[in-house]
């Protein structure tokens, strides 16, 4: 999903849809980048076997005795009013096998369902408060 372009002013729902996006996609960038460093996922199997492996990094998440094994202080990207300030231990581990590699930018205009669906999004976050 793609953020709302251009600046918005603070507390307006467009601004908040574009945090929470944010946000979201630091905690799915850290999931899938822990896993592909941990496992070693090739791109032909992610789709087949995304769903298992986000019930693992859940499981070792919140387990009392694989947790700090899984993932020990600094693993997770630290962030600071959405500002990176210490990249994750997990990108320092990442080589040519690694299903996670940079996409480049293709800049072009969001289908009108896709929009529909941000703007539904928009107005439950807004709600929300």
């Amino acid at each position: 999903m793609k953020p709302y372009p251009g600046n918005h002013d603070w507390g307006s729902p467009k601004r908040l849809f574009n945090l929470r996006l944010a946000r979201a996609r630091v905690v799915v960038e850290n999931t899938f980048g822990i896993l592909s460093t941990k496992f070693r996922l090739s791109p032909e199997k992610v789709s087949l076997i995304t769903m298992t492996c986000i019930l693992l990094h859940n499981y070792l998440r919140s387990s009392k005795t694989s947790s700090s094994i899984y993932m020990p202080p600094g693993t997770l990207d630290t962030y600071d009013n959405d500002t990176l300030i210490t990249p994750g231990s997990w990108r320092n581990e990442m080589d040519a096998a690694c299903a996670i590699r940079d996409m480049p930018q293709i800049p072009r205009r969001a289908p009108l369902d896709a929009r529909e669906i941000r703007d539904e999004f928009t107005n439950y976050f807004s709600r929300l408060g």
